[in-house]
């Protein structure tokens, strides 16, 4: 690889990041403060919820659709509006007084960060030399926790200072910061170019067996992964939008101190994103693998639930610890590594898309209905929420899977 591509290549990887990273300060700062957001407009949490669940909606809907669409966008231009709206919108919610407008306004926000994915996934395929392709999968997979340690983070100090609304001015002045660099940017890291084949370095991720499905199979391969997609995403968000709320409510701390307690399952989450990637790379089969994973989630589910049950509150974090560390490298694979093996084959936007999208179906219903569990049958309930679901998919799986074997053992008897 020429030096001038190199450094083209990794400039790309670099402000894909920066822009998906901060980007986060625009979907978290509610969700970040949303045990203040009830305490100052007065709403349960069901109510509270439901602000997240029109985001959570318009995001994952945005994403398919986008998806679709994102060949047609000019993704200069995408990018750029994207974050100044999304910047409008959280400028906005630190001035508005009544509640029921908040939904509006931040199911605007989702839909418009929801271009953001599908148009970096589509940028980065068709710009890298395919032998950075799993280098930017690992690196783009950490947005999300480093994006809520961030917002989070954040949030804790201006809550300490006793003014929440904070984080909605400082993402207000952030995203059109980093939307002006990516504009004049922009035409520096994307030259079209001749990808050579790789000899040396990493192996080239569109050879990867996992991307050797036959045709007819291809859409009961995304459908598959995004049922884990949505399982899993239900347990991460309900874990990272209640936790302070757990930590508040059940244990007794105080608002900050929950709120940078909670930072702990975004910092095991960027452990999961390089350690599930190196696991991918051993277990082709991405099926098998989220099966696995999905197993793990629920053992780790187990050990936060006895953690309510026995007021042992290391016990809860270690559990939402472990599961955020395998569902952030779950959605890392699934929705970055996948598609973009798939380059060539398929429109990397539209997997890219739908696979994100049904992740945030997952989250949306984490917000609201988990909201609803919590406010009838307390945390107990949403932990054996968690617990169900994952079991119920685990045993489709494992039905799917013998009933498979079986039918491929009566093909080669006959």
């Amino acid at each position: 690889m020429a030096d001038s591509e190199k450094r083209k290549n990794v400039m790309l990887i670099v402000f894909c990041w920066l822009v998906y990273t901060l980007a986060y300060l625009g979907k978290y700062s509610y969700n970040a403060n949303i045990n203040q957001v009830m305490e100052y407009y007065g709403v349960n949490h069901a109510e509270a919820g439901l602000v997240s669940t029109f985001f959570f909606f318009a995001y994952g809907s945005g994403q398919i659709l986008h998806g679709f669409l994102s060949r047609k966008y000019p993704a200069k231009y995408t990018v750029f509006f994207s974050l100044l709206i999304s910047a409008a919108a959280n400028a906005g919610i630190a001035f508005i007084k009544n509640f029921s407008v908040i939904k509006f306004l931040w199911g605007i926000n989702g839909f418009c960060l929801a271009v953001l994915w599908p148009v970096i996934v589509k940028l980065l395929s068709e710009n890298l030399n395919p032998t950075r392709f799993n280098t930017a999968t690992v690196v783009m997979g950490t947005t999300t926790a480093i994006g809520m340690i961030l917002s989070y983070g954040l949030s804790a100090l201006f809550i300490h200072l006793n003014n929440f609304r904070i984080i909605f001015y400082v993402t207000g002045l952030v995203l059109p910061g980093i939307a002006v660099a990516w504009f004049f940017a922009y035409p520096f890291m994307t030259e079209k170019k001749t990808i050579a084949p790789a000899s040396s370095g990493e192996v080239p991720a569109v050879s990867d067996e996992n991307v050797k499905v036959k045709e007819d199979n291809l859409i009961r391969y995304i459908v598959g992964l995004g049922i884990f997609m949505i399982v899993a995403n239900i347990v991460k968000d309900g874990l990272g939008i209640w936790l302070p709320s757990i930590l508040i409510e059940q244990f007794g701390f105080n608002e900050s101190l929950s709120v940078i307690l909670s930072l702990v399952l975004p910092l095991f989450g960027i452990f999961g994103c390089f350690l599930i990637v190196k696991l991918s790379n051993r277990i082709k089969n991405y099926i098998i693998l989220c099966t696995l994973l999905l197993i793990g989630i629920f053992l780790m589910v187990v050990v936060g639930w006895l953690g309510i049950r026995c007021n042992a509150y290391i016990a809860l974090i270690a559990g939402g610890g472990f599961a955020s560390c395998i569902i952030y490298g779950l959605n890392n694979i699934i929705s970055s590594k996948y598609p973009l093996q798939l380059k060539n084959k398929r429109n990397v936007g539209i997997v890219a898309g739908i696979l994100n999208g049904l992740s945030y179906v997952g989250s949306m219903i984490s917000s609201y209905c988990l909201g609803g569990v919590a406010d009838n049958s307390g945390w107990n309930g949403v932990f054996i929420t968690f617990m169900i679901l994952s079991v119920c998919t685990i045993a489709v799986f494992c039905i799917v899977f013998v009933v498979i074997c079986v039918i491929k053992h009566k093909k080669r008897g006959g």
